[in-house]
């Protein structure tokens, strides 16, 4: 990922990651706490553990896209993915789907995992429909 790109995603990553906690119904406080970097998870140009991969998605020479892939043994987590907001509902975000499983193949991977938002329906229908299975379903009811 170029230093400009990781720049940027680097430092919306946390708050975007916030402002989905709470959308989910976690609390502020919850949301507040698992939000916050840590060593493990640096997303720092340059600082990243060994095993995390920051990528561009690139289409017709343009970045459109992020992807954080975190490598433990074979299996392989897509931490993020996201698709520049002009760039969705073109079939890239399958495109990138398919470029993660070869990059992870290539890499001696086994499996991906992955986790998804309940809210993000647009997500999970990409992920059922590129052959991810359902393995957990959290569930919450507010008081």
């Amino acid at each position: 990922m170029s230093k400009l790109r990781h720049d940027h995603w680097a430092a919306n990553i946390w708050p975007v990651y916030r402002a989905e906690l709470l959308q989910a119904g976690y609390s502020e406080d919850y949301a507040h706490e698992q939000s916050q970097p840590d060593p493990e998870n640096s997303v720092e140009y340059g600082m990243m553990q060994p095993g995390n991969f920051a990528l561009e998605v690139v289409n017709n020479d343009v970045a459109i896209g992020n992807v954080w892939l975190v490598q433990k043994g074979s299996e392989w987590w897509v931490y993020d993915i996201e698709i520049d907001e002009g760039h969705r509902g073109k079939g890239l975000g399958r495109e990138a789907m398919n470029a993660i499983e070869r990059f992870v193949k290539e890499h001696d991977g086994s499996k991906i995992m992955l986790s998804v938002f309940g809210f993000n329906k647009t997500a999970q229908n990409l992920y059922l429909s590129e052959g991810f299975e359902v393995t957990r379903i959290q569930m919450h009811k507010n008081l």
